[in-house]
Parts: structure tokens; C-alpha cells; sequence
């Protein structure tokens, strides 16, 4: 019989102990460790067959070729976008994203443009649903192939030989959470489960030549569940982001062996399934009615792309001994730091005020360019005065009130020209060539600067 002992598994980064610890080593994370009982024979476990190596895998960097094959196209532009132009085989894709957002839908529609394009074998497997269920969504989704084959198994043993005999060039596990190794002594779900379960069918991806897409349900705080390792055992890391009472949903990517990281893809849920969106600055721009103070419009970059987007704010007597600071789509710690850089630099007081930001659309608002256009919407609620709808604003803000330089200006710049904007307001210096748009550029150097443009010094209040 093998031998048994205890080991205890940080459930963020994958560290193990002998002995329980209230704090990873590692990691530096608190209350992370789980327990896991192994058998002496897992260690060998995770051996690769030498017969599947080629005797020459050192080679000089100069006579490594590169990849032969095509990568393999979607037909989603928006997610074809997200991968960096489709993908190659041999490729493993973890999606992870909250229960009911969408995983399935999206990568049911995948399977079906695969086959329809390619005209080879894809297998589905469902560790959770049934199916009935599955049947059900591909027929709303109109969804009908010959090619398409629908396992319901969470054994991995069960289905890896469907797999070696269908040959399928693309693979999806729905989900990796539920699938278990019957050689692993632990249930679904757990560190170790997930751990072998994902590096075997990764190997098997490598081996066989197929993509292998596998879901993953994500916790409260918005990481994969499970252990943090299985971001580095995979070569694409994509989150599925949105409202599951909302229509739009946002694909990004956190990590890409093949592309660029940051990309992110914009879809819209209907009743037939997930359809991208063409232009996706129109969700996030005012709708050109009801123009009120307190309303700015500003150039993000998300990956290589510009978006136009429009942020909020609203300023409110406060009734409460401390001022509430309210933030959607905006870091809450953002907002406090502005605005204590607009009390010192334009002695306004907010001390009496709530001040609540918002981010419209449901995009989430993270590199620096967008302090600027914040700053401005919340001064804009405060003086009661509106900027125009036709108005762009670019630029990250110092803790002394000046107006830093941004990354990629001269594209965020091209793409408000082209959606009809009249004027934009960059930070001082920061174009490097003229323009040929039919657009009005207006250089700012401080916070301050931004103030006089559009707003009375009279209107200040202290």
C-alpha cells in the first residue's frame, strides 16, 4: 500500500509545507494554506515520457524556426483581437470569468465558426451541465454540426481517449474546476486536482496538436479559483468581464505568449448569443442629449487601441459627519488623491462635499491619462459650469498639479478625430509631430491651465 502523508498547499501561489502556516513564505498572503493528502508515487507523477523528446531540444537561438503552421482563426474580430490574430496549435487558453457571464455561449460560438471554417472535429466537454442544457443553448444560438461533439464527463480518464481518437483541432473544458484525475487522491476542485488535471491536458494539447480552451470560474476578489500557479502552466490568460444583468461584456487579456497583453474585446449579449461590436466608443460617449455638468470625455488606451470615453461626476453637499467618495470603474484611492492635488493646487474645498465618479459603459478605467479628464469632471459638478460634449481630455495629473506626458497620444488624437470631435486638450510639449486632422489642439502645462480654459476664477469656492 503507499505510503500517505499531509502537505499543506498555499491556495494563491502554490507554495507547500509540512506544517500549517498562518502567513506564505512565499507569497506573503494570509489564511492561503489548505490541507492535501498525497501518496509517495505523486512526486513521479509529473514526469514527461523521455520517448516524446527529441534527443536535440538544445539548440543555438539562431536555428530555432519559426512557428510553420497558420494561426487558426475564430471568425470573432473582437476575439481574434484578444488572442493577437487568432492562435496556434499546440495552445492552451484559460478564460475565466463569473458564473453566467458568458464563458460557454462565447466559446460554443467559437466551435461552431471552427468546424464551419476548417471543416474538422471539435470536442466540448461539459464536466457540469448536461446534454439536454448544452442542446438547448446551441439551438437558441442556432447552432446545428455534424462536427461538433458534446462530452459529459468529469472523469479524465473517460474522455482523454475520445480525444485521441476524434483528433480535434480544438478542445474545451468546461469547466477545469470540475474535472478531477481519479490517480489524485482529492476531490474536485481542489489545488492538487486542478494542478495535474490542467498540466496533463496542457501536455496533451502539446502532444496531440489541438488548441485546448479551458474555463475557469473566478472568486469574489476576481482571480481564478484555485491555485495562482495554473496562470503560469497555461500560454493565454483571458478574463471575461461584465454585468450579468447588462448586455455588454469585455474581453481582456492578462496574458499572451503569442501577442501583446491588454488587449481587450467588446461584445454585446443577445438573445442569439454574443455579437462584437464594431465601434465600441459609441457605448462609452455621451449620447449627445441632456448635457449636464459634471460630464467629460476622455482617450484611453486599452492594449493598441484607443477608446473614447466619457466619466462622471457628481459633487453633493455632504450630511454626514465624513464626505462619502463613491467610484465606478475608477480606483476609489485615485479619486482621494485627485482630489486633495485640486484642493492644494486651486484651493477648492471639498471638505463639505460627497464626491461620487463614474466610468459609463461598465470600462474600467486604469492608466494615468484619464487623471486629467476626472479632475475636470469633478470641478465641472462642483462650479455648476458644463464642458462641451465636443470636447476631449488627455493627460495624467502630478501630485503637484502639473500635467505629465502620456504613451500613444498622436493615436488617441486620430481616433477623436475620426468619431467627429472638435477639440482636444493634451499636456503641454507632449506631440512630437503636427497633425493633419481637422481637429483643434489645445496645450495644457498645469492644472491650473486646464482651470482657466474652462472655467471663471470667480466660480471658485473656498
Amino acid at each position: 500500500m503507499a505510503k500517505k502523508k499531509t502537505v499543506y498547499f498555499c491556495d494563491e501561489c502554490g507554495f507547500d509545507s509540512v506544517q500549517w502556516l498562518g502567513k506564505c513564505p512565499q507569497c506573503k498572503s494570509w489564511n492561503t494554506f489548505k490541507e492535501m493528502t498525497i501518496t509517495a508515487g505523486d512526486k513521479g507523477r509529473r514526469r514527461i515520457k523521455a520517448a516524446s523528446r527529441s534527443k536535440e531540444f538544445i539548440k543555438p537561438l539562431s536555428s530555432i524556426k519559426r512557428y510553420e503552421q497558420e494561426r487558426i482563426l475564430l471568425d470573432h474580430s473582437e476575439l481574434d483581437r484578444v488572442l493577437g490574430g487568432g492562435l496556434y496549435p499546440h495552445t492552451t487558453v484559460l478564460l475565466a470569468g463569473e458564473p453566467g457571464i458568458g464563458k460557454s455561449t462565447l466559446l460554443l460560438q467559437a466551435c461552431s465558426t471552427v468546424t464551419e471554417t476548417y471543416g474538422k472535429n471539435v470536442i466540448y466537454i461539459s464536466a457540469e451541465e448536461s446534454l439536454e442544457q448544452i442542446r438547448e443553448r446551441a439551438q437558441r444560438l442556432g447552432i446545428c454540426s455534424d462536427n461538433i461533439y458534446i462530452v459529459q464527463e468529469n472523469n479524465f480518464d473517460e474522455f482523454t481517449q475520445h480525444i485521441q481518437d476524434l483528433q480535434p483541432i480544438l478542445v474545451v473544458v468546461d469547466s477545469i474546476q470540475a474535472v478531477f484525475d481519479p490517480a489524485v487522491p482529492s476531490s474536485p476542485g481542489t489545488i492538487t486536482q486542478v494542478r495535474e488535471v490542467a498540466f496533463k491536458l496542457s501536455q496533451m494539447a502539446k502532444e496531440e496538436g489541438f488548441i485546448l480552451f479551458l474555463i475557469g470560474h473566478v472568486t469574489k476578489d476576481g482571480v481564478v479559483a484555485g491555485p495562482r500557479t495554473l496562470e503560469h502552466m497555461v500560454d493565454v490568460v483571458v478574463y471575461f468581464e461584465g454585468d450579468r444583468y447588462q448586455s455588454l461584456r469585455l474581453i481582456r487579456t492578462v496574458k499572451n505568449r503569442y501577442g501583446a497583453t491588454g488587449e481587450i474585446g467588446v461584445f454585446e449579449m443577445r438573445e442569439e448569443g454574443l455579437r462584437h461590436i464594431a465601434n465600441p466608443s459609441s457605448i462609452f460617449l455621451p449620447d449627445g442629449e441632456n448635457i449636464t455638468p459634471g460630464r467629460v470625455t476622455v482617450a484611453v488606451m486599452e492594449g493598441r487601441r484607443p477608446f473614447l470615453v466619457e466619466v462622471q461626476a457628481l459633487t453633493n453637499k455632504t450630511s454626514f459627519n465624513n464626505p462619502l467618495r463613491r467610484a465606478l470603474g475608477v480606483e476609489l484611492n485615485k479619486v482621494s488623491l485627485l482630489l486633495a492635488v485640486i484642493e492644494r493646487s486651486l484651493t477648492l474645498n471639498f471638505a463639505g462635499y460627497d464626491v461620487f465618479i463614474k466610468a459609463v459603459g461598465g470600462l474600467k478605467l486604469q492608466e494615468a491619462a484619464c487623471d486629467l479628464s476626472l479632475c475636470l469632471a469633478i470641478i465641472s459638478s462642483f462650479t455648476m459650469v458644463t464642458i462641451s460634449p465636443q470636447i476631449v481630455v488627455i493627460g495624467e495629473v502630478g501630485l503637484g498639479g502639473e500635467i505629465r506626458k502620456v504613451q500613444r497620444l498622436e493615436s488617441r488624437i486620430k481616433e477623436a478625430a475620426r468619431l467627429g470631435f472638435k477639440q482636444v486638450v493634451v499636456p503641454k510639449k507632449n506631440l512630437k509631430e503636427k497633425l493633419t486632422q481637422d481637429i483643434s489642439v489645445r496645450e495644457v502645462g498645469t492644472l491650473a491651465d486646464a482651470y482657466d480654459l474652462f472655467f471663471e476664477p470667480a466660480s471658485r469656492k473656498s
